[in-house]
């Protein structure tokens, strides 16, 4: 919000479609597996908490906060970071064994595809192409 008054319309569009095809390219991207948290000697609340603040770090849910809250003001920063801890709380209470059972390699490839398009979509607009 503080680099939202410096830029123009187009350039906090354009802001937003580099961060939706960057989401986008890492989505569709090949997944590594995270490292394990067994070693670690803090007790379960302790290292469930730290392990998904670690994993969630350089995310790319936070430069698409950053890109929406430039284009669209405070309140969608405030509602990102709810719907991040929603997901990261939801992930947390159902363990392991219940997210692995998740499709993930659909909604990655769904998630890609739609935030590939939603770039192009902005880019063009932002372009001013359409």
């Amino acid at each position: 919000m503080l680099v939202a008054p410096l830029l123009t319309p187009n350039a906090k569009q354009l802001l937003l479609a580099l961060a939706l095809g960057f989401a986008a390219l890492g989505s569709l991207g090949r997944l590594k597996s995270p490292d394990r948290l067994e070693g670690w000697r803090l007790g379960g609340a302790a290292t469930a908490f730290i392990g998904i603040f670690i994993l969630a770090l350089g995310d790319s849910t936070q430069f698409l906060t950053f890109a929406i809250s430039a284009r669209s003001g405070w309140l969608a920063a405030v509602g990102a970071t709810f719907g991040a801890f929603a997901v990261a709380l939801t992930a947390a209470l159902l363990g392991e064994q219940a997210w692995r059972r998740l499709p993930l390699a659909v909604v990655r490839i769904g998630f890609g595809l739609l935030a590939l398009g939603a770039a192009a979509i902005s880019a063009a607009s932002a372009l001013r192409l359409i």
